[in-house]
């Protein structure tokens, strides 16, 4: 039996219902898909619908070009689609809306390419990483230093073994091994890696069950015992779709994980779980390797959310291989409380120079503050490790704390020693484990500009003007008009290595997934639209720089991370750089400025960004601390 993400169709075209219907009939002729998904919202309430596309068309042609897309299909509560995540099982399914987060992914619709039932369930997994990381999963390493031997590259595929579904109470045994093989040969992804390279394997249950003892495991490829299953106990604790995760991962850097959605039954169910086996790959080791890792795992525990850290150092003689810190859980709800934060950061007052002096001294404190929350054993690893450290990578399953602005404290003879912000004491960037893989290099050969004219921004046209001067030696920079419509032919055509937007942006309630890009004539782009064949702009893996207030912010969305980084990156981008808060006009364009020009000047991003940071420091506002950069922090940009 096929899961609901293998069996739904992915061509659709998104709408909103209060586009006019002249609008949205130009959505619909730019853009392809057989069927239709409209979202609603009414009376603080989100509905999905979903249309064959001929329906839909015809009902638009024939109704006033004013009239919007809800009145135009009658659309009310009893009319919406049924709604699915994507780990669900497609046998019944006739017709649903496939969500993945809150986001439209798919649809199942009848008699528009509706999927075929098979025999065989299979647990859902997301793809573990982009094949072509470091050169693809079956690139040779790098050689060896002269006089040693070349290493010896072996094909594997990891699997895992689980049961498709088990009653509340009842435990069931998880298998996670390597067979050996090539990708053609088996199902999944395979991978080539050099004998004795280590698999780190992390259990995480996020929903619905609960491990029972370690969550850690490790297989050595080319060990006498490679082949040997590592066996986790996992208990059925609350009834539904359940989530668990296998994440993997070389030297600290998390390449991707497994995604299990065992059904957790009422516990009168009866009959032995039946194990089903999930296969993915995991790619070639990276090139370079950050100085630091910060792996962050989501934790709730009793209706509190929180997060652990494990700590993994390159340098052995640091000691850290994946040291487990915490759990630490929030007291307050952390959405509202972020929100919250980020406001008070954008009062600050700095129209004097003394205005500025108390607002630094202010981001200091609120530094202190998110330092001071941390474990007394993170605080005196971080301080331990500032000065023999330069780059470091934070992949987080938590999206609310701002680590960037976290500001080091130690303990020097006696006495408490204040330190750097984590942003200016390191070259740091972030990454969501288990998507897509950071890209280990970028390009921007063909650079889309989105700058609206209505934005009144007088420095967004320095930017533009500066952007398209770099024009050059075989670069392509283009405007691309800030309206809808051309966005979406343009993200459409996927060959855009780069995309950057200056402009305003803004926060629309709690789910980050309505945030919204103000584009001219009214119009605005939410990260929700960033679907269908719109999502093909992450092809060329795109750098994706979105220089307005508050839109790198990301939150909880439905069930898990949502936002403008996490669609773009889902998408397939290579990179996404956005604030977190309301950042000054001019500010912005300089930090834009410089770091584009350190970027192809060859530095790598983290060291890019921080020069970036540190250059426009100076101007007395809180913008050089905004910023929030996914990417590899030692990915460059090549020709």
């Amino acid at each position: 039996m096929r899961s609901l993400q293998q069996a739904a169709q992915t061509d659709f075209v998104f709408l909103e219902s209060p586009w006019t219907a002249a609008y949205a009939l130009k959505v619909l002729r730019a853009a392809k898909g057989r069927g239709v998904i409209i979202h609603r919202q009414h009376g603080g309430q989100v509905y999905f619908y979903l249309y064959p596309r001929r329906e839909v068309q015809a009902a638009l042609k024939s109704a006033p070009g004013e009239m919007p897309v809800a009145n135009v299909l009658d659309l009310h509560e009893w009319k919406a689609a049924e709604t699915r995540p994507p780990g669900q099982p497609a046998e019944g399914v006739q017709a649903a809306v496939v969500l993945d987060d809150g986001r439209p992914v798919g649809y199942l619709l009848p008699g528009v390419g509706q999927a075929r039932k098979g025999a065989l369930q299979r647990i859902d997994l997301e793809e573990a990483l982009d094949r072509n990381l470091g050169g693809g999963p079956h690139a040779a390493p790098p050689p060896p230093p002269p006089g040693e031997p070349e290493p010896q590259v072996l094909e594997r595929t990891l699997q895992a073994d689980f049961c498709a579904s088990l009653p509340v109470g009842r435990e069931a045994e998880l298998k996670v091994f390597l067979v050996a093989g090539k990708a053609a040969e088996l199902p999944g992804l395979g991978m080539a890696q050099p004998a004795g390279t280590e698999l780190d394997v992390i259990i995480q249950a996020r929903r619905g069950l609960e491990v029972s003892g370690d969550a850690r495991g490790k297989l050595v490829i080319g060990s006498q015992d490679e082949f040997e299953p590592l066996r986790f106990t996992l208990k059925a604790v609350e009834e539904g779709q359940g989530d668990v995760r296998v994440i993997v991962s070389i030297k600290g850097m998390v390449f991707g994980y497994l995604k299990l959605t065992p059904v957790v039954e009422p516990a009168a169910s009866a009959g032995d779980p039946r194990p089903v086996t999930v296969n993915a790959g995991v790619a070639a080791m990276e090139v370079s390797t950050p100085d630091l890792t910060l792996h962050i795992e989501l934790e709730e525990r009793g209706g509190q959310r929180g997060f652990v850290i494990y700590l993994t150092a390159q340098n052995p003689e640091l000691d850290l291989n994946y040291k487990k810190i915490g759990p630490v859980f929030f007291q307050t709800d952390p959405g509202p409380y972020f929100e919250r934060f980020y406001r008070d950061i954008e009062g600050l007052p700095i129209g004097s120079p003394q205005d500025q002096a108390r607002a630094a001294k202010e981001l200091e404190a609120r530094g202190l503050f998110l330092f001071e929350m941390l474990p007394p054993a993170a605080q005196e690893e971080l301080w331990r490790l500032k000065d023999r450290i330069k780059t470091v990578f934070i992949q987080s399953g938590e999206p609310w704390v701002p680590w960037e602005i976290c500001r080091l404290e130690g303990v020097e003879k006696g006495k408490k020693v204040e330190g750097p912000f984590f942003c200016e004491a390191f070259e740091m960037t972030r990454w969501l484990p288990g998507g897509k893989s950071p890209r280990p290099q970028l390009h921007l050969n063909n650079l889309a500009v989105v700058a609206p004219e209505e934005s009144n921004l007088p420095y967004s046209m320095s930017e533009l003007k500066y952007l398209l001067e770099l024009a050059s030696g075989g670069r392509k920079v283009t405007r691309i008009p800030a309206r809808y419509l051309d966005l979406l032919s343009a993200f459409s055509a996927g060959d855009r290595d780069g995309w950057h937007f200056s402009g305003h942006g803004a926060v629309r309630g709690s789910d980050p997934n309505h945030a919204e890009m103000i584009l001219d004539q009214k119009e605005t782009l939410s990260p929700l639209r960033i679907s269908g064949s719109a999502a093909n702009l992450g092809q060329a893996r795109p750098l994706v720089f979105l220089n307005a207030c508050q839109i790198g912010a990301g939150g909880m969305a439905l069930t898990d991370i949502g936002g403008w980084a996490r669609q773009f990156l889902e998408a397939g981008a290579g990179a996404f750089i956005g604030a977190n808060w309301a950042v000054y006009d001019r500010t912005a364009y300089l930090f834009a400025k410089d770091l584009y020009t350190r970027l192809l000047g060859g530095k790598p991003v983290g060291q890019a960004v921080r020069e970036a940071r540190l250059a426009v420091k100076p101007a007395g506002d809180s913008t050089w601390l905004a910023y929030t950069v996914f990417a590899h922090p030692l990915a460059v940009v090549r020709g």
